[in-house]
């Protein structure tokens, strides 16, 4: 029995057989170590996995390994194998099937199933991103059997922790953001335990032994924990959403202040569009008879647009800049566009909305990245731009959904999937 609850501790279990053409291609020009290499610079903000990514260069290839060396590939498309791509990517999801009801977990594989629900690995776009919700509440789980719990009847400051306590902590919470992040984005309940991140929150701002990367990544969780209880849980009032924004902000002004805060950034826009949505889909309900002065719409309407623009900025500078893009910020940006196709008629400029979505598809081509949702929104902005600009040509733009309704915005997604099947890079043909 206790084999059964606590594993064999003499069994490696994130050790993964590579084949041997893909060591042979792994091996060619260092192309494996370049490629671990790479990913440890696309994910500063988890710099607590970095010392366990080291200690897999040396020694033999683990599912951490595995998920670097896909992360790393996210930004060098030209000199990867599709083939090699899918292997690797198949052996990552066969290892997870297999640690799905190992416990406990080596932190190693802690840290694999944190990136995978963190990083985009696979070959493009994927609907299936309720999985990255179901694995992120798995990794909840597992970590609930390895953090030590009762502690959190201490304070803070009294306690002492070691490297591994530490390093577990703020995989919890890493863990917990991205689960919250998920959780919204399909309209799910959440697996996280509200007392509990609470408390490591706490822990995190106050404990000597953090540092601002992680300060950074609780004050996200603080922000998604605050849209989960408005939207999903509607505990809290849209005007009390906007108010809890503004005393976050005081709060975090030091952490915005970063010159690398585009994560923290991406996450008020985030935030800001979704409560807007949200605010005004509630009002459409509560007025669906009777006609409310436009103006009141517009109050909504003009920061969705701006938080979009925002958004999609945001996307572009970290695809300038090689950087692999978490999945949900990839999944937001492509929301974004969605929402500005939606909201087309109450565009200032068509054109720029265009060139900047424009903009982005360009900046990806030299990327795994092929996401034909923001590419068919794209589409449809230039026949809009058609219609102001050749108005006597008969340019039909297809409807969408209502905005009385609140939608998650990853169903909406899926809605828009139908209309994406020609809208793929020609490098996929």
């Amino acid at each position: 029995m206790y084999t059964w609850i606590n594993g064999n501790p003499e069994t490696p279990k994130d050790v993964v057989e590579l084949s041997e053409p893909i060591k042979a291609q792994l091996a060619s020009n260092g192309l494996g170590l370049r490629l671990i290499e790479t990913s440890r610079k696309n994910i500063s903000r988890l710099h607590f996995i970095q010392g366990t990514i080291d200690k897999t260069l040396s020694g033999e290839y683990n599912l951490l390994s595995v998920t670097c060396m896909l992360a790393g590939m996210q930004t060098h498309f030209s000199i990867i194998s599709k083939d090699l791509h899918m292997s690797l990517y198949g052996i990552l999801k066969s290892g997870l099937e297999k640690l799905a009801l190992e416990s406990p977990l080596s932190l190693p594989s802690l840290y694999a199933m944190l990136l995978t629900c963190i990083l985009n690995l696979s070959l493009g776009y994927s609907d299936s991103f309720i999985d990255a919700w179901l694995l992120s509440g798995s990794l909840i789980l597992h970590l609930i059997l390895s953090l030590d719990f009762p502690v959190q009847q201490q304070t803070p400051l009294s306690l002492r922790y070691t490297e591994d306590d530490r390093n577990r902590i703020l995989t919890w919470n890493a863990a917990c953001l991205q689960h919250l992040k998920f959780t919204i984005g399909v309209g799910k309940l959440s697996a996280v335990r509200m007392d509990l991140a609470a408390h490591y929150i706490d822990v995190v701002k106050h404990a000597d032994s953090f540092n601002e990367l992680d300060k950074e990544i609780v004050a996200e969780l603080e922000l998604f924990i605050l849209l989960y209880r408005g939207i999903l849980e509607e505990h809290i009032s849209a005007e009390q959403l906007q108010s809890n924004l503004s005393q976050w902000h005081t709060a975090n002004t030091k952490l915005l202040n970063l010159d690398e805060s585009l994560e923290l950034k991406f996450a008020i826009s985030t935030f800001s569009l979704l409560t807007h949505r949200w605010e005004l889909s509630q009002l459409r309900q509560a007025d669906i008879e009777n006609a409310r002065e436009n103006a009141v719409y517009d109050q909504q309407i003009e920061p969705i647009l701006k938080h979009s623009h925002q958004i999609i900025r945001i996307s572009r500078e970290m695809t300038r800049q090689k950087r692999v893009i978490h999945t949900f910020d990839f999944l937001m940006g492509a929301y974004a566009h969605v929402t500005l196709v939606e909201f087309a008629d109450h565009l200032e400029d068509i054109d720029k909305t265009f060139r900047l979505m424009e903009e982005v598809q360009n900046l990806r081509k030299d990327t795994y990245v092929v996401e034909p949702v923001s590419i068919w929104a794209m589409n449809m902005m230039r026949k809009r731009l058609l219609d102001t600009v050749r108005p006597e040509m008969d340019v039909q733009t297809e409807m969408l959904p209502g905005l009385d309704v609140w939608w998650p915005p990853f169903e909406t997604l899926s809605t828009r999937m139908e209309y994406t099947s020609t809208e793929v890079s020609e490098r996929d043909q």
